[in-house]
Order: structure tokens, then C-alpha cells, then sequence
């Protein structure tokens, strides 16, 4: 079957989707807003969903759909 335009459009969103969100989530290291007084400033967001404890539904939903949109857009039988 011929790939169509929209899925290579639809890969590409979310490519770049999920390249802004690893930045954000994995590298960036601080808060936007300046009330926290510096307490998270050597944490990244992913360090501090649920107070770094590990395999919460929080972190499982977080790590589960890109995965599935990853399989989604390959065309992959999950």
C-alpha cells in the first residue's frame, strides 16, 4: 500500500512532538515559575513527577503513548 502525503505529515508532527518533549522532560533542569525559590533547580520535569518515585500511573501513561504513537505511525500490530 503507497504511504500518502498526511501519514508523512502526521510522522514528522509527531517526530518533532516527541523531540520537544524529551528536551523538556529529560534535559531542561529548573522551573519556569520563580516562587519555588530555587528548590527545583537541579531536577528535570521527569525528576519530579511524583516526587521521583518510579513506576506510577503518572510515569506508566507518559511512557506508554508515545510508544503507541510510535507503533501507530509504523503500522506496527501491538
Amino acid at each position: 500500500m503507497p504511504k500518502s502525503p498526511s501519514a508523512d505529515h502526521d510522522a514528522l508532527k509527531f517526530l518533532s512532538f516527541d523531540l520537544v518533549t524529551y528536551h523538556f522532560f529529560h534535559w531542561k533542569k529548573g522551573t519556569p515559575f520563580a516562587d519555588d525559590q530555587g528548590i527545583y533547580n537541579r531536577l528535570t520535569w521527569w525528576e519530579k513527577i511524583n516526587s521521583g518515585k518510579q513506576l506510577t500511573h503518572n510515569r506508566k501513561f507518559l511512557t506508554v503513548v508515545p510508544v503507541v504513537q510510535l507503533c501507530s505511525m509504523c503500522n506496527c500490530n501491538l
